[in-house]
């Protein structure tokens, strides 16, 4: 058996509801509604305000947070906002040059969206079947 040495620990001041890997470091989401971006040293590079429990994070050249209240794009590396879109938000992810995102409508309807990343501009949308109603969403 190997054994591997360990390189880097972080403290995180607040307790955390999941992290997740990027390719230069790892998110954290706290149950208070912070997203705190480490780098692969895990130094904290930026610390986002989500303002309630974040659902879902997605990393590439920008830092997206999905909650209750809004879809935000932020500055992974100073934490500025980019863009931000009202409504209740299930999840996002990345996939190639789009932002998948699952949204639920206030008529109730469960939307799965593509979109540019960088402008938030809706690409392509597809209403889900939920029939039995206040689903939760994954993206994979």
């Amino acid at each position: 058996m190997r054994e591997v040495a360990t390189t880097a620990t972080a403290v995180i001041p607040t307790r955390v509801r999941f992290a997740q890997a990027w390719e230069r470091g790892w998110v954290a989401a706290t149950e208070h509604g912070a997203a705190v971006v480490f780098d692969a040293t895990l130094a904290v590079v930026a610390t986002i305000d989500a303002g309630g429990p974040v659902e879902a994070v997605s990393l590439a050249d920008a830092l997206i947070v999905a909650d209750r209240q809004a879809l935000r794009a932020s500055d992974p590396r100073t934490g500025a906002l980019r863009w931000r879109i009202a409504g209740e938000h299930l999840a996002c992810r990345h996939a190639g040059a789009w932002l998948w995102t699952a949204e639920r409508r206030a008529s109730g309807a469960l939307v799965a969206v593509a979109r540019d990343p960088a402008s938030s501009a809706v690409i392509r949308e597809v209403a889900l079947d939920d029939p039995f109603g206040g689903s939760e969403v994954m993206l994979f």
